[in-house]
This record gives structure tokens, sequence and C-alpha cells, in this order.
């Protein structure tokens, strides 16, 4: 399978829980013999590709170095594109979001660590210091949009793997999650959690398991 992964932040822009997360994944798929590329924002020192592991990395040029914009998303949207066919598009978080306004060809996955709301809690106690504090309405602005964002993606995917933060899983028509969601199994769906998760997400209701 040719797997193409969309991401955000790799190892080279630092090492974090997705970074880490990118890297396991790619690794064990290309050494199971899948063609694996990640696509990823600018690299901090300029370098266009990389390879490491059985897989290799793309640096999206004229975005910024691990953040979200304009330019990111537009840049990974044309990548995208450029690399099809695929037999599957792999996103983190919001980065496939570009990809997913722009139509690029499914199937789309993407990894949720969690609701981009849920950030607004960790976001002020991480803040100290009368500056911090400052900047905390112009950090919650950004993760309201985002929620906006996340949710039009959403929309658009074929199915949601749920990061360990999340206690329903959704998923287009099947049901794909990790870590304490998939304890659920063996008894089916909640009608409870279900609800909830296709609330949140804008999946219908049929086409959303826990």
């Amino acid at each position: 399978m040719k797997i193409v992964i969309l991401t955000k932040r790799t190892l080279a822009h630092g090492f974090g829980g997705v970074e880490g997360y990118v890297h396991h994944v790619a690794r064990a798929a290309a050494a199971l013999g899948h063609d694996i590329v990640v696509l990823a924002s600018a690299h901090p020192k300029g370098a266009p590709a990389d390879a490491r592991d059985g897989y290799r990395v793309e640096y999206l040029r004229g975005t910024a170095p691990g953040v979200y914009s304009d330019a990111f998303w537009s840049a990974s949207a044309a990548a995208v594109a450029r690399h099809s066919p695929y037999d599957l598009l792999y996103s983190t978080n919001l980065a496939g979001y570009g990809a997913a306004m722009a139509g690029v060809p499914r199937p789309h996955v993407a990894w949720s660590t969690g609701r981009t709301l849920t950030h607004l809690k960790s976001e002020w106690h991480d803040r100290t210091g009368v500056r911090g504090l400052a900047g905390y309405p112009k950090a919650a602005l950004a993760l309201v949009y985002y929620a906006a964002l996340e949710r039009r993606l959403y929309r658009r995917l074929d199915a949601i793997i749920a990061g360990p933060t999340r206690p329903c899983a959704v998923a287009a028509g099947r049901y794909i999650s990790s870590t304490r969601a998939s304890t659920r199994r063996a008894s089916g769906p909640t009608p409870r959690c279900a609800a909830r998760a296709a609330r949140r997400s804008a999946f219908p209701a049929t086409r959303t398991s826990c």
C-alpha cells in the first residue's frame, strides 16, 4: 500500500506525542513493506526532505515550521494531490483540513488526540505571569476558530481514530479506535456515547460507534 501521512510536526520540529506517534506509525508501516511518505510543515533549518527508518519526509516549502496556517493547508492539499494515487491518506488532528476542503482522493482517516476546545482549560493552566495571562484571550479565540475548522473536517472524513483522551471514537460506517475506547467493543456501542460523539463530530448517529 501507498500511505500518505499528513502532519503539522515531525521529530525534526521537536519531540512530543504527535511527533513520536507519526514516527512510530511510519516506521512500523514501512517495516511491513508499505510505501510511506510523510508530509509536514517546513523544516526548521530549511531542509526540503529527509529519509529515516524506511520512510521519507517531505517538508512543505513556504509554510511556517510547526504551525497551522492557510499556507500550510494550501501547500499540503497540493502535495497530497501530487502523491495521488495512494491507498490511504492518514492525517493527524487538523493537519488534513486543507486536503479535505480541496476534495483530494479518499479514503481519508484522521488520528485525533482530543477535541480542540478541551485545550481551553490546559491553555489557562499553562499560563503564568501577567504576560502569559494577557495572551490567553488571543489563544482562546484561536482555539474557537480551530474548533469550527475541526467540525468541517470531520464531515469529510471516512473515519477518525481516537487518541487516549477521547472516550468515544467516531467512524463513518465502522468503528476504529485505540486505547480506552476499544474496551467497549465487547458490549457494543452505547447509545449515549454514540449520540454524544455524533453531536460533537457532525457524523450521523447511525454511523457512530463507541
